[in-house]
Formats: structure tokens, sequence, C-alpha cells
């Protein structure tokens, strides 16, 4: 099998998640939104309205991973703020 081409990969490796696989140190946008389940066009409309930080390889946009993890605590912590807020409206 070929080597990938380092500027071409989708995702460097670099840890693992919890089901043991590697995780990436930095995802594209097509492999971000394919974790998140939305299409790229989203990712990188995130990434042009300054909502994920990023780095481009050439012409390539990258989002490292500190940045998904970061982001995805934010949007964790505004569910639970959101839910709080339903309970404490109903009771």
């Amino acid at each position: 099998m070929p080597a990938k081409h380092p500027q071409t990969d989708d995702a460097q490796d670099g840890g693992a998640d919890r089901q043991g696989e590697a995780m990436p140190k930095a995802f594209s946008a097509r492999t971000l939104a394919q974790r998140w389940g939305c299409s790229p066009k989203t990712v990188l409309a995130m990434v042009k309205r300054e909502e994920l930080k990023h780095f481009k390889v050439g012409s390539l946009v990258r989002i490292p991973l500190c940045e998904v993890q970061r982001f995805e605590r934010s949007m964790a912590a505004r569910t639970a703020d959101a839910e709080k807020q339903r309970g404490a409206a109903a009771g």
C-alpha cells in the first residue's frame, strides 16, 4: 500500500480515543464533518466565521484536536445550561 503524502493526509495520528482508535492531532474539514455528522461546508463556514481556530498546510485547512475538544466542551456546557433553564422554567 503506498504511503500517503504528509500534506494530503486527512489527519495526523496521535493519542487514542475511548474506543482505542487513533485520534488525529488535526482534522480536515471532511474528517471533522464526519465526526460531527455535518457537511464539510458547515465546518469551513465555522472556520470562516472564526468559530474554530485553524491552521493551513499550503491551501489545506486543518483544525487542531485541542480546538475540536474545546468547541465540543463549550457546546456540551451550552446544552447543559439550556436544559437547566428549561427545567427551571417548567418547575
